[in-house]
Parts: structure tokens; C-alpha cells; sequence
């Protein structure tokens, strides 16, 4: 199909001793009992994960207690499930641990790793999907280094157990855009799926990890802070009001950038604590716009 997104019969071999089916699409998002239902006559489902609404509906991951019972199913293909005509297929990372070369030139596969959604308006933030086990941040940092400044990365493990997914946050709007160029891009073995993201603080990404990776550590000496995006009717006493929390301030200086008139400020703290704490807020609301901090240094360049 030329769509890239279709997903038909499984045209290639079962992926050896797979236990995962992918299947798609449904208007609402069904139960879990209503699924484990429909395969009831294959074998014991162990697990199922049902996806986010998607602009095509619903899918889900069903996992079988043996391989066996994923064969059953797979017989299923084309019967109908919650008024539709079910799609099955196996499951993508299985496929990419038992046939890396044949997923990775899959025809498609780039139409399948491109954003779905609409970038937000001035979006600074990737999802990406699809990532390798064997990826680590550092790879997706040295991969996406020449479209722009880092500003975080967040990886997690998927629910499978077989692959990772997460953030990443640049500067740069237009870090975002030549970002966005590379999905499909081949990465441990496997094609790098990405969406566009809602820009959030970077706490958010915190839930269920110990850290989350500021791409850059405050250089030594550095007492400053760069902050950008900042409305064009910003005033001091707005810029002193949500940094004073971090420590005290020595020097606050607004200016506008000669080339494009976005305004920007250094905040000069007394102590290095406060510059670390002050990075941290990147992501906060300013005067109803994100901005993004940065130590000074890594601006002067």
C-alpha cells in the first residue's frame, strides 16, 4: 500500500519465538476484556496495552503465553472487532530483533517515522518512538547534534521491555524542524520514529526516572544565566520575580537580538547553586510565553 501506514497481512515470517501481536485500528478504545474475548480461542493473553487515540483510532500490543498462540491469531486477520475489520501484525520490535535488515529497508519506512501530528506553534520538543535497546542517550545526542543545541533528553524503557522511547527538548525551534528530517534514520539497527511534542519544564519528564539528562553542566566560573523567549513587553521585576527563588541576583540585563528583536536577559546570580537551580526552570511560563534558560557561557559563541 502506498500509504506506508497500512498495515495488511503479515507479509513476512513470524519473528522467532514472538509473543506479541500489534492490532489495529478501532473507533473507541476497547477493554481489555474485550480483547482477551476475541483471542479467547488461541491461548492465554498475558498482557495487553492499549495505545493513545491516534488520528486513526485505537491499536493495541496483545501478548500470548507461547509463541504457539500467536499463530492461532494471526488467523484471525481480516475478522471483524468492534465493528471493524481487524489488522493484525506482528509485533514491531520483535521484528526488528529477528530481521533488522529487512525492517530497516522496509518500503515505507520513513512515511511510517514521520510526524504525525502538527508541530506546536515556536515547538521545541521531539518524541521519539522505536529507539533501539541497545540506544543510549548519548547515540540520539550525537545523532541529532548538527540541527541544533540540546537542551534535554529523556529516555525511558518501553512497556516490552525491548526497546526505548522519550524526549528530547533544543533550544531552537528550528533545531526541531531539521530534527524532524532524520526519522527513519537507521540507529542501533533500528528506524527512528518520531512525533512532535508539547514543550514542558523540564521536571515533567522526571516521573519514573532518577534523572533527567541536561545535555550541558555549568561551566566552571559561570554565575550567569541566558534566558530566551521572553515576551516582547517583559519587564525586570517579571524575570526578577521567577528567578529569585533560585538565589540572589546580583544583575539582571534585558536586550533584544540585533538580527530578528526577540528579547532575551543574563541573569547574574551570587552563587553557582543558583545558576543550577535557575537552568532547571527552563520550560516556565514568563508573561504567558516558555522560556528557555542556558548558562551564558554556552551563548557567547
Amino acid at each position: 500500500g502506498g500509504s506506508g501506514w497500512r498495515r495488511g497481512g503479515p507479509r513476512e515470517t513470524k519473528p522467532e519465538g514472538c509473543r506479541t501481536i500489534w492490532v489495529g485500528w478501532t473507533d473507541r478504545k476497547p477493554e481489555e476484556e474485550e480483547i482477551s474475548e476475541f483471542f479467547k480461542d488461541c491461548g492465554v493473553v498475558t498482557e495487553v496495552r492499549v495505545s493513545d487515540h491516534h488520528v486513526r483510532g485505537y491499536f493495541a500490543h496483545v501478548q500470548f503465553e507461547d509463541t504457539h498462540c500467536v499463530d492461532e491469531a494471526m488467523k484471525k486477520q481480516g475478522e471483524i472487532f468492534l465493528d471493524r475489520r481487524i489488522q493484525l501484525d506482528y509485533a514491531y520490535m520483535d521484528k526488528v530483533a529477528t530481521n533488522p535488515k529487512i525492517e530497516a529497508n522496509a518500503p515505507g519506512r520513513i512515511l511510517r517515522c514521520k510526524p504525525k501530528s502538527v508541530k506546536p506553534p515556536n515547538g521545541h520538543t521531539l518524541w521519539l518512538g522505536d529507539l533501539s535497546i541497545d540506544a543510549t542517550e548519548q547515540d540520539v545526542i550525537d545523532l541529532f547534534e548538527p540541527c541544533g543545541k540540546i537542551e534535554m533528553i529523556c529516555l525511558k524503557v518501553n512497556q516490552l521491555r525491548n526497546g526505548h522511547f522519550g524526549h528530547v527538548k533544543f533550544f531552537d525551534t528550528e533545531a526541531v524542524d531539521k530534527a524532524a528530517e532524520l526519522a527513519g534514520t537507521i540507529l542501533k539497527g533500528v528506524p527512528i520514529r518520531m512525533d512532535y511534542a508539547e514543550d514542558k519544564p523540564l521536571e515533567a519528564y522526571r516521573s519514573g526516572k532518577d534523572k533527567v539528562t541536561p545535555v550541558t553542566t555549568r561551566p566552571p566560573d559561570c554565575l550567569t544565566v541566558w534566558i530566551g523567549g521572553l515576551p516582547d513587553e517583559i519587564s525586570e521585576d517579571q524575570v526578577r520575580k521567577l528567578f529569585e527563588r533560585c538565589g540572589d541576583i546580583k544583575e539582571i540585563r534585558l536586550d533584544a537580538s540585533k538580527r530578528s528583536g526577540a528579547r532575551f536577559c543574563h541573569v547574574e546570580f551570587v552563587t553557582g547553586e543558583a545558576v543550577d537551580r535557575a537552568v532547571k526552570l527552563s520550560g516556565e511560563s514568563l508573561g504567558g510565553s516558555k522560556v528557555r534558560v542556558d548558562f551564558a557561557e554556552n551563548r557567547r559563541r
